[in-house]
């Protein structure tokens, strides 16, 4: 998934030409302590943060005291990028530019909760359930070929690292019987771990 399917306009940002009260003003609107800058032309300049605007005039231009962080994304960068970058910083909002460095908007934390739900389709109606498996190359494939051959759905995966060498996968599928599903992992000798009906929204 790519970072410009998630881009916001709803941000705190200001033209370099602004003056100190208005940066501040946008920065009490956004109850955040960093103001995002672009020209005039709309190229991103970087940003200015509160502490470094105490001491000036109100009606003072902020120029002077914008830098260009290493904190920002293209749009057509992996959100799981942009994800790492928001941890790595943990500033409030990523800047988002395209490749002649406009600004095109910006991520936040709602954001990658918004592409969490559409990555493990909360969204949907479904089935989700976990299974242990061994930690090694084919082992997903025999889940994945008995839903196939079920004519069941998958809707998301995820595998984490259990311990003991196993691998728990997390998979939601479309289905809408519980039973069905244990009796055909019974069948291949797999024990379903959890097993859950999600309404979706």
């Amino acid at each position: 998934m790519k970072v410009k399917k998630w881009v916001t306009q709803d941000f705190p940002m200001v033209e370099e030409s602004a003056t100190v009260r208005e940066c501040l003003h946008r920065m009490r609107q956004y109850q955040t302590n960093e103001c995002i800058v672009k020209d005039r032309e709309g190229h991103f300049r970087g940003v200015v943060n509160k502490e470094d605007l105490l001491d000036l005039d109100l009606d003072s231009s902020v120029f002077n005291k914008v830098s260009l962080p290493d904190f920002f994304v293209h749009e057509e960068d992996n959100i799981t990028h942009a994800l790492l970058l928001f941890l790595e910083h943990q500033e409030p909002y990523l800047p988002v530019v395209d490749e002649e460095m406009r600004l095109k908007g910006a991520v936040s934390l709602h954001d990658f909760l918004e592409a969490l739900i559409e990555a493990l389709a909360m969204d949907v109606p479904g089935i989700r359930f976990s299974v242990l498996l061994e930690d090694k190359p084919g082992e997903l494939r025999k889940v994945v070929d008995a839903l196939a051959l079920s004519n069941i759905n998958i809707l998301s995966v995820i595998t984490t690292r259990s311990g003991d060498g196993k691998r728990e996968v997390l998979i939601k599928v479309d289905a809408v019987d519980e039973g069905t599903l244990i009796k055909l992992f019974e069948s291949l000798g797999i024990k379903i771990e959890s097993i859950e009906k999600e309404e979706g929204f």
